[in-house]
């Protein structure tokens, strides 16, 4: 917790002598320091730093994320071999509207913090850092600064500078799940894994699930099994890799990231449609040209299919995952990678424990002419799936990306069937392909109950309740809590009695800003749905399964209108 790093410099406001550790620019309507919590150091052992700005009246700089325009305050840091430094740490930033747009910032004053470490040698520690910002007000001016600062060695304990209240006292962010350890975050990320086999994005695939364990003899459900289980692990290991990853890199990126690509969606429908044709039978796997069949060999498939269930189910967010997820965005990489791994744990445990526990595989009924029936009925929540997946390539493509995209499976179907045209088939299906996802996506005039920060703040101001409702196209629950809740009468009107402005979060393509928004509430994914209730700074969260119920009581605790 980085709050309690700075305790000690509380405390040293009591007795610190006059000491100053600092370097300081002056620039176009602002200075920068560069300022230490000590005024020495110890080899080896944590320094608060800082970077302080102070801004002319009416002047502002920007935020890690600028929201629509402007470019984020960066430090470069320059150490001496042995010596680290932890990422910055940006303090809450104000919201600004500027020309209608919404960008993120401060004014007046500004402290962004970092903890390094000095070196273990007996040396001074000199710490030089490159500071780079962007000033506007009717004008933007950018900025730079080199800053340098040399800390000696301290011959007893480090003496406090008169900046270690300047430090102490920086607004640093609260930690989105208060009280959630690693431990508990790795039981919850199990838990949520367990359910989200039951959650709405993945009933497609339960298909595939058990017609693989009805088909196969005890010794085969075994293998079985435990193929689907590495299949599944193995997207769990990629996803939370890949979310590190670009998340370190700057990106804020959230749990069903990769539906916000439409190539990924075309590739999902094409999938679900193919699947849909084998079980039904008008298109069944065994007409694939040899060379590829050959290449797919049946006791591989589960591994496969473990793979394509993860990929489905990624969009959801099952009970008990959203803290998880939420508390894995927030810490170092490697905490979050194994909280992501823990979701994969859960998901494939009921598959494999059904596999290998007789009593658990008895409950499934053995292979008979029933199987035949039951793969044709199976085959419509793919088709289902599929055109799903083609409505969320609508919501983000124009009409001729997605006349494009159709005929894609129009040229695989060739492929299929025409095995001499079937190189020119696939051919024509990737060009297709590839045009149809770069064409721009249809802009839809934004509508009146399109969410943005400065909106809840406008409404807050005038003490009306909000609800905002982040939701995406390709998140399955979101449409199911949609069409079982959010639409009830009695919900409609019971959001009318107590005045609540209603406010959508569209995450169907990737918005930093809502990115931003979600890991502010604690959260990494969809759906989530915040109430802010006037008087009180923090909105409740409802439950990611939504219910009447649920959203009834908690309308229960606002005043009526």
């Amino acid at each position: 917790m980085r709050i309690l790093h700075l305790l000690p410099l509380l405390a040293a406001l009591a007795f610190a002598p006059a000491a100053r550790a600092a370097d300081v620019a002056q620039a176009d309507h602002a200075e920068v320091r560069l300022i230490a919590a000590t005024a020495d150091h110890r080899p080896g052992e944590p320094v608060d730093l800082g970077i302080a700005f102070r801004l002319d009246p009416g002047w502002h700089i920007y935020a890690k994320d600028p929201g629509d325009a402007g470019l984020p305050t960066e430090v470069v840091w320059t150490l001496p071999e042995g010596a680290r430094v932890e990422p910055l740490v940006y303090p809450p930033h104000r919201t600004f509207d500027e020309a209608g747009l919404t960008t993120f910032g401060y004014a007046d004053r500004a402290v962004f913090t970092a903890r390094a470490v000095s070196p273990a040698d007996d040396a001074p520690f000199p710490v030089r850092a490159r500071v780079s910002w962007l000033i506007c007000k009717e004008i933007c001016i950018p900025g730079q600064a080199d800053l340098d600062l040399v800390l000696p060695v301290a011959a007893g304990a480090p003496l406090p500078s008169l900046d270690a209240g300047l430090l102490a006292a920086a607004a640093l962010p609260p930690p989105p799940a208060p009280g959630l350890g690693l431990w508990l975050a790795l039981g919850l990320a199990f838990a949520g894994g367990v359910l989200l086999n039951l959650m709405p994005c993945v009933l497609p695939i339960l298909a595939l699930k058990v017609l693989a364990i009805a088909q196969a003899s005890r010794g085969a459900a075994r293998r079985d099994a435990t193929l689907f289980g590495a299949g599944a692990l193995t997207a769990f290991i990629a996803l939370g890799a890949a979310l590190a990853l670009l998340g370190a890199g700057g990106r804020a990126l959230g749990w069903g990231f990769q539906l916000q690509s439409p190539a990924t969606v075309l590739v999902l429908a094409l999938i679900m449609l193919l699947v849909g044709l084998d079980l039904s039978g008008a298109l069944p796997m065994g007409g694939l040209p040899p060379g590829i069949a050959a290449r797919l060999p049946a006791a591989r498939a589960p591994f496969f299919t473990g793979l394509l269930a993860v990929a489905v189910a990624s969009p959801c967010t099952a009970p008990l995952m959203g803290a998880a997820v939420g508390y894995a965005a927030t810490q170092p990489p490697e905490t979050g990678f194994l909280v992501i791994v823990a979701i994969g744990v859960g998901f494939a445990l009921p598959m494999v424990l059904v596999g290998w526990i007789p009593a658990v595989g008895r409950l499934v009924p053995r292979p008979g002419p029933w199987m035949a029936t039951l793969r044709k009925v199976l085959a419509w929540p793919m088709f289902g799936a599929a055109l799903w997946l083609a409505w969320v390539l609508s919501r983000q493509t124009d009409a001729l990306g997605l006349a494009l995209a159709a005929l894609v499976p129009v040229a695989i179907g060739v492929a299929l069937r025409a095995r001499r045209l079937a190189l020119p088939a696939i051919a024509l299906a990737a060009v297709v392909a590839a045009t149809a996802v770069e064409i721009r996506p249809a802009r839809v005039a934004a509508a009146e109950d399109a969410w943005s920060e400065a909106r809840v703040a406008a409404l807050r101001a005038e003490g009306r309740p909000v609800f905002v409702d982040f939701t995406a196209a390709w998140c399955l629950t979101c449409q199911v809590n949609k069409r079982t809740t959010l639409k009830d009468a009695e919900v409609i009107a019971a959001f009318d009695a107590k005045g609540v402005a209603r406010l959508v979060a569209d995450w169907t393509q990737r918005d930093e800003r809502i990115g931003a928004a979600l890991a502010r509430l604690g959260r990494n994914g969809v759906p989530v749905y915040a109430l802010y209730v006037p008087g009180r700074e923090t909105p409740l969260l409802l439950p990611e399964l939504l219910t009447p119920s649920a959203v009834l009581d908690a309308l229960e605790t606002l005043p009526a209108r």
